[in-house]
């Protein structure tokens, strides 16, 4: 049997201050029914959470993976602008490579 997945939770609490948690959609639900229900306090996986304090949750959604970005060289990448202009002034082809005669 595999591990449910968690996803990142923002908690507000009373005093504006902010957190961040992992929970999976069960613990969730768990802690909403229990918000719900005016309790003051729930007993999660890893220890007691105080309910009376909090503001607001909201589920956080998941960073977009960009992709990476092309690294293909081309005919002028590589080199700044002051040594391609002192290769071309010394005679040497950067773009067909050798020295030009």
């Amino acid at each position: 049997m595999t591990k449910p997945n968690k996803y990142d939770y923002l908690i507000q609490y009373n005093d504006d201050k902010y957190r961040v948690v992992k929970w999976t959609r069960a613990e969730f639900k768990q802690v909403g029914e229990a918000i719900v229900e005016a309790k003051r306090a729930i007993a999660l996986e890893k220890g007691i959470f105080v309910l009376y304090t909090v503001k607001a949750i909201v589920e956080l959604e998941p960073m977009p993976t960009e992709p990476e970005p092309e690294k293909r060289v081309g005919e002028y990448d590589g080199y700044d602008f002051e040594t391609r202009q002192w290769l071309a002034e010394n005679g040497i082809d950067i773009v067909n490579g050798g020295i030009d005669e």
